[in-house]
């Protein structure tokens, strides 16, 4: 099997990645997009530019898998789809998340009936996103955790509840819960889902 065609902005990357390496490489995106044997692209670049991008595959009617976000707003992606659908190609969205081998075995379970209809998802995410401030770009994104990495849970989400239209989505930020009960005592001890246990009347807080 050959590997897939390469086209890096930096083409001395592009070189480093051919050693060796059944390749064939093309020194444009224009180059790459028109020849025949490509059928399917693969857009990995940084979310702003991305939506020309596939706009420009779309043109040449090549099928497109885009990382996520698709876009930076919604308007554009719905353009975007709607554009694919048009040209009769398919654009996906890579949401391998959904591929992680727990959330794989919870998605079989949910489909063979082993667990019941599902009506409430429920995660909690204990990761340390302090990454985010040593990358400037990344900083500077509105909602970054929710924009970008957690996209997988919203994802997983929908695919456990099958297609039903969520009524309430409710996020809580375990530390800020934390903090709240260390400066206003009587909304009790935090729990491990981030919600605030009230004591009960004639309990010590």
């Amino acid at each position: 099997m050959s590997t897939p065609p390469i086209r890096d902005a930096v083409p001395q990357a592009t070189v480093i990645v051919l050693e060796g390496a059944d390749h064939f490489f093309f020194g444009s995106l224009d180059e790459l997009l028109d020849d025949p044997r490509v059928e399917i692209v693969d857009i990995a670049t940084h979310p702003g530019v991305r939506v020309e991008l596939i706009r420009r595959a779309i043109e040449r009617g090549k099928h497109v898998l885009a990382q996520k976000p698709l876009a930076e707003d919604l308007a554009a992606a719905r353009a975007v789809v709607e554009e694919a659908q048009r040209a009769g190609v398919t654009l996906a969205v890579n949401q391998n998340g959904r591929w992680a081998p727990p959330w794989r075995i919870a998605t079989l379970l949910v489909e063979q009936g082993a667990i019941g209809e599902v009506h409430s998802v429920t995660h909690l995410l204990d990761r340390d996103f302090a990454f985010v401030l040593e990358f400037p770009h990344f900083d500077a994104i509105e909602h970054l955790i929710v924009y970008d990495h957690c996209v997988h849970w919203v994802d997983i989400s929908r695919c456990w509840l099958d297609g039903k239209a969520p009524e309430s989505v409710e996020v809580t930020d375990v530390s800020e819960v934390l903090l709240r009960s260390v400066r206003r005592p009587e909304l009790g001890t935090p729990t491990p889902t981030g919600t605030a246990a009230i004591p009960s009347e004639g309990t010590a807080p």
